[in-house]
């Protein structure tokens, strides 16, 4: 039987949607709206930091030591370097939420899905609880309240982080950090609860927060939008190719790879697939030296 072209098919297809007050394929019709729109936002800034980074100014040395391997940025998820939280941990969570509104469930692929996404779009698209604002900001101020009562429980984990972190000082190397799941104001009552605020830049006194940490309500679209780390390169004055992502995810590797900057993924279950476009994969920070960050530049330096 023959059906025809393609097409004719295609311009069936559409009158059959059409007839019944639908459009064709709105969901894949949205994503690749948003991937465009990303990707022209992200060219628009890439553009614009090649044609106005001045931060060596007319000093020949200062341009080449920014130019070197000495001088680079860090950006540091909170959720994967500081407090270090598993999927089993994020299933407990949402898990928990669910019995405490009465809300369904979530299946393990949702919770897969979820997986280091922003709140708000998690209880809306993906877990489809509620479209309220409101009730999607009550849901969402519980859910961090949950996450840092079963995280607490577990402090010990940072000890292994702080020597890392007290060596980046040392060395002069700037970093921010960023999390996804708690607000500005709770990530840095957190890092304050966790004596790490002596570690990072910025004014922590009288209630200020410090310029160098990024919580939800700091960017609009979440991972795998580059619209966050663009953000954190401009605060760190560093050029985008001059940064490196420090996370547990695949979500962090494809922001990264898009900017052209560094990535190291820490993690020990992770599946190796989703990792083959990272520079440095480790289980921890505790092997890893400022030579190996040195490294990661060394080839962009002689290229």
């Amino acid at each position: 039987m023959n059906r025809g072209t393609f097409a004719e098919q295609k311009l069936e297809a559409a009158k059959h949607f059409h007839a019944r007050g639908m459009q064709c394929l709105p969901c894949f019709r949205k994503a690749s709206v948003l991937v465009c729109e990303r990707r022209k936002r992200c060219r628009a800034t890439l553009t614009y930091y090649s044609n106005n980074y001045t931060g060596a100014g007319n000093n020949p040395l200062r341009r080449l030591e920014d130019l070197g391997t000495r001088s680079f940025g860090i950006i540091l998820e909170f959720e994967a370097v500081i407090l270090p939280t598993t999927l089993n941990i994020e299933r407990d969570v949402w898990n928990q939420l669910a019995c405490e509104e009465n809300l369904k469930r979530p299946l393990d692929y949702q919770i897969q899905c979820a997986f280091r996404r922003k709140p708000e779009y998690v209880i809306s698209q993906v877990f489809n609880w509620t479209n309220d604002a409101t009730r999607i900001r009550l849901l969402t101020s519980r859910k961090c309240q949950i996450y840092l009562q079963k995280t607490f429980l577990s402090t010990s984990c940072i000890e292994t982080n702080l020597f890392f972190l007290s060596q980046l000082k040392k060395s002069n190397i700037r970093y921010a950090i960023y999390s996804s799941q708690l607000s500005s104001e709770e990530l840095a009552r957190a890092l304050k609860e966790l004596n790490l605020c002596v570690l990072l830049e910025g004014d922590f006194r009288d209630g200020q927060e410090s310029s160098y940490i990024f919580g939800r309500d700091s960017f609009t679209y979440g991972l795998p939008d580059t619209e966050l780390y663009l953000l954190m390169a401009q605060v760190l004055g560093q050029l985008p190719i001059k940064c490196i992502v420090f996370s547990d995810n695949h979500l962090a590797i494809e922001a990264a790879c898009e900017l052209g900057m560094k990535s190291v993924i820490l993690t020990k279950t992770a599946r190796s697939w989703e990792l083959s476009n990272a520079d440095i994969v480790v289980p921890s920070l505790q092997g890893l030296s400022f030579r190996n960050l040195q490294n990661l530049f060394t080839l962009d330096v002689y290229d």
